[in-house]
């Protein structure tokens, strides 16, 4: 039995303690031009439960600053 991969959607939520979706994630970190978790978890409440989503969103924010965002 082997894993599968599972693409994302925009509207998945990526934080399911505040209901944050990739989409309104990766909108505020853009038009805030964010570069931390903290504010991100400031804007939008992600990150701010448990925190199982951190990675995720360390990754949004590594992506935007890779494309120079």
């Amino acid at each position: 039995m082997g894993l599968t991969w599972k693409r994302s959607t925009p509207d998945e939520l990526v934080c399911c303690c505040f209901k944050v979706s990739r989409r309104r994630l990766e909108a505020v970190i853009r038009t805030h031009r964010l570069r931390t978790v903290e504010e991100v978890t400031r804007l939008t409440g992600g990150c701010g439960g448990c925190q199982t989503c951190r990675a995720d969103i360390e990754a949004m924010l590594a992506r935007r600053e890779r494309e120079g965002e």
